[in-house]
């Protein structure tokens, strides 16, 4: 029984790596895509440079003031769970 059982998990095996292989053999068969050559960024004149310089440096400066922010949040909230406690 055991060598019947084995048999046909062999033939069952057997059979999905054959439909496995048939599958990739007609994929491989097909024509290749042409690449596209990727396109270069355009170039950055100076007075856009200079405007992302200033959203930057806002940017900056509101990530600074939300993080004293939070910090003054947690402080609060520390103290306040020591407290409850």
């Amino acid at each position: 029984m055991k060598k019947i059982c084995l048999s046909f998990l062999f033939l069952l095996a057997a059979g999905v790596i054959v439909t496995i292989s048939s599958g990739d053999a007609a994929e491989t068969n097909a024509e290749p895509q042409p690449v596209q050559a990727a396109a270069a960024p355009p170039v950055a004149n100076f007075p856009e440079i200079g405007v992302l310089r200033q959203q930057l440096s806002a940017i900056e400066k509101s990530n600074e003031e939300a993080t004293k922010k939070w910090e003054a949040l947690m402080q609060q909230n520390s103290a306040l769970s020591n407290v409850l406690t």
